[in-house]
């Protein structure tokens, strides 16, 4: 899969999905690239995807490539339930914290 083609992620301050309380998601055979989680846009975690606590989402064959986040989670950040199957995590990365998927 190629990665993103954007020299810098300065014009990206936000995570490409966001969950919170309450909702629910099911995620198909999709690629998740380039988020990129900073304080600047409010959200520093889960650069691909967060999903916060009271929230569910079920991802089938995703793919999260090149996203990163300066808090926990570049590719994903999870309190909700997440229930991955198959898909690819590829150059994924936390800057700060811990866990670059």
């Amino acid at each position: 899969l190629p990665l993103p083609a954007f020299a810098t992620y300065a014009g990206n301050s936000r995570r490409v999905v966001h969950l919170s309380a309450g909702n629910t998601t099911h995620l198909q055979n999709l690629q998740i690239r380039g988020g990129n989680a900073t304080s600047t846009g409010g959200f520093s975690t889960g650069g691909g995807m967060s999903a916060f606590a009271g929230s569910s989402a079920t991802l089938q064959n995703v793919s999260f490539l090149a996203n990163r986040a300066e808090g926990n989670g570049g590719a994903v950040f999870a309190e909700g339930a997440l229930q991955i199957t198959s898909g690819q995590f590829i150059s994924n990365t936390s800057i700060s914290n811990a866990g670059g998927a």
